[in-house]
């Protein structure tokens, strides 16, 4: 199994393990021939693939990009490393806007690896 295929496969199952609905390429399709094709590995809302949804911000920025990640396929496949950015990035950004030490949006927290991140950053400021 190629590296790619192992992520792919990783984020299926994580996506199946969490309840997300999976479409392919072309899932948002009239013609339902063409709604058929490709592999499931598109979230059809942007938010299933988030850890919070895109601030108006980061919204602008990605739509002035020239990547089209916005456009239905990009983000919205659960092995998109935009995704994957603002996931981890987006927190970062918003720890860092925030100026009081504390975590902005508690449901950052809700997840192990986030509680882990928020965790280790208090861990820093304490000292």
């Amino acid at each position: 199994m190629s590296p790619c295929e192992y992520i792919k496969a990783r984020q299926l199952c994580w996506a199946w393990r969490h309840g997300k609905s999976l479409g392919g390429q072309f899932r948002n399709d009239p013609d339902p021939a063409q709604a058929g094709r490709g592999e499931k590995l598109f979230v059809y809302d942007l938010d299933d693939n988030l850890f919070e949804p895109l601030t108006p911000e980061v919204r602008e920025e990605f739509e002035a990009g020239d990547g089209q990640e916005l456009n239905g396929r990009g983000m919205h496949a659960v092995h998109s490393s935009s995704a994957l950015v603002v996931n981890i990035f987006g927190y970062w950004r918003c720890f860092a806007s925030a100026g009081n030490g504390e975590t902005p949006h508690p449901s950052y927290t809700t997840t192990r690896q986030e509680s882990h991140h928020a965790k280790a950053s208090e861990e820093l400021y304490a000292r």
